[in-house]
């Protein structure tokens, strides 16, 4: 399931240096259906309401624009993406992530 996610109330500032996502399995950087490696971005995001700002990270297709530790950068296409996969005990493993289009300097 994808959930969108409004962004418009929301700021995102570069807490570390963009990751490229590995396959569970080869340990090989993976890829999105067009072949641009995914990478994941960690941010701490403002204007949830809450008192503490929540630090996450969002999966995004690369190549990414040159960004510095503390930029401000925004998302296009932010969604909360829901997932599942067998794990290796035989019971299903199950959880969320952040998955956006782009990203870009604010």
């Amino acid at each position: 399931m994808l959930l969108p996610i409004d962004t418009a109330p929301l700021r995102f500032l570069l807490t570390g240096e963009p990751t490229a996502v590995l396959d569970y399995e080869t340990r090989l950087p993976r890829t999105d259906a067009a072949g641009r490696p995914l990478l994941r971005v960690p941010v701490v995001v403002t204007g949830t309401g809450e008192k503490r700002a929540p630090a996450v990270e969002v999966t995004v297709p690369g190549p990414l624009p040159e960004v510095e530790l503390g930029s401000l950068v925004a998302f296009t296409g932010l969604a909360l993406r829901t997932w599942s996969v067998p794990g290796t005990d035989g019971r299903e493993r199950s959880g969320t992530s952040l998955r956006a289009d782009a990203m870009d300097l604010v």
